[in-house]
């Protein structure tokens, strides 16, 4: 069983290199919304020029009354936006070694879908997703405490769309928990820089990533107060296995710069961000 509550600072952390990272096997460490899509794009009706001659039957031709619409590559992009999430589940388990979410909600073709993951008391080996579209991920952030928990951010950048009543299914060592969050966004076309870190107790934070549009954080605590998230960050829903180890994530937009995902808890914490940029 699970229970859902929304999310909260400041600590240390070393950035990787932007870009994706392969599915790893590190051992160690432990690992539900609405949004906004941006953008748009208008397009016109296309008509004759308003210089037209008139007809040789007689009466003047009728005239266009707007320009052709601009070819795709000219119009405006959409900026990285929050859409919802799409499935979240948290449990304790005894010897399963993946999971299956049924998403609740639709992924248009070329957004970018966002798997959190907290593992407790977990072995070593690879963790993985796949979906019911065929879509690939690739493992962003892999962070151990050192003591067998884990937290992760997995993405799959540009894929086609999901819809619902699909699946999400997360493969991972023996755990004794597992909590896994999938996230949809738009408008985004790859991932910028990416960092985690771990303490052994609060304020949470990932360490620094660059890259404008879309900071997407996580942070996995085992027990302890509620972590609450700093200033700038929407929080989702975050997902609690009973007493309180939690998987807390949060999204802010940002124009440039470096930022990193903090926020505040009380107990043994590892904590990634990972930019989504447009």
């Amino acid at each position: 069983a699970y229970s859902e509550q929304g999310g909260g600072g400041a600590a240390g952390g070393s950035a990787t290199a932007p870009g994706l990272l392969g599915s790893v096997g590190s051992a160690g460490g432990q690992s539900s919304a609405a949004g906004q899509p941006g953008g748009s794009s208008s397009a016109s009706k296309a008509g004759r020029p308003s210089g037209s001659a008139p007809s040789s039957a007689g009466g003047p031709s009728a005239v266009g009354t707007g320009g052709p619409s601009a070819p795709p590559s000219q119009q405006a992009a959409k900026a990285p936006a929050y859409v919802g999430r799409l499935a979240s589940n948290a449990a304790k388990t005894s010897s399963s070694t993946s999971v299956t979410l049924q998403t609740s909600g639709s992924s248009a073709g070329g957004d970018t879908l966002v798997v959190s993951v907290m593992l407790t008391n977990t072995h070593s080996g690879g963790v993985g997703a796949s979906d019911s579209a065929g879509n690939s991920y690739s493992v962003v952030a892999d962070q151990s405490d050192g003591a067998g928990d884990r937290t992760l951010i997995l993405a799959a950048v540009g894929a086609r769309a999901l819809g619902g009543g699909g699946s999400v299914t997360l493969t991972f060592p023996a755990t004794s928990e597992h909590h896994v969050a999938v996230d949809d966004f738009s408008g985004v076309t790859g991932i910028g820089g990416h960092s985690s870190a771990t303490a052994a107790s609060g304020p949470f934070a990932s360490g620094s990533a660059s890259g404008a549009g879309i900071v997407f954080g996580v942070a996995g605590v085992q027990g302890g107060e509620n972590a609450t998230w700093g200033s700038g960050f929407t929080a989702l829903p975050t997902l609690v296995v009973a007493p309180a180890d939690q998987l807390a994530t949060a999204y802010e937009s940002v124009g440039s710069g470096s930022v990193q995902a903090s926020g505040s808890c009380d107990h043994q914490w590892m904590a990634a961000v990972a930019t989504l940029t447009g």
